[in-house]
């Protein structure tokens, strides 16, 4: 097993605090734009625009306390955030018109997996240079 700095869980601990609250935020949102008739992938897009500088802003000051240049972290952000957007829609392109699966579900599974590939991106790319 590898050890994991205490640094490393303290961010690990506050990403997992800030991307559950605003995950279940946006889920419900999800949820009530499905329920209102809006089509899943047009759901998740609106949930994470909603979300996405909200979201830039707590990971560079209070997860990762990053406090260098704006420019090159905010691009690196934008980039995982779309990397990651397009992963969802295929996830849910996939799992909805192939499998027949319930939209609620996919994106339930969605969430987990990609804060998971988010929050590696964001130590190691993102905000790596602090």
């Amino acid at each position: 097993m590898v050890a994991v700095p205490g640094r490393t869980w303290c961010q690990l601990l506050r990403f997992g605090a800030v991307g559950l609250g605003s995950n279940l935020l946006l889920y419900g949102m999800f949820l009530l734009l499905l329920q209102l008739g809006m089509p899943a992938l047009a759901a998740m897009t609106t949930t994470y625009l909603g979300a996405l500088f909200l979201s830039f802003t707590l990971n560079r000051r209070w997860i990762f306390d990053y406090s260098g240049r704006l420019a090159g972290p905010l691009r690196r952000y934008l980039v995982a955030q779309a990397a990651c957007f397009a992963l969802n829609a295929g996830l849910l392109h996939l799992a909805i018109g192939t499998f027949c699966w319930p939209p609620a579900l996919v994106q339930a599974v969605a969430i987990v997996l990609i804060a998971v590939i988010l929050f590696m991106a964001q130590k190691f790319w993102v905000f790596a240079g602090n």
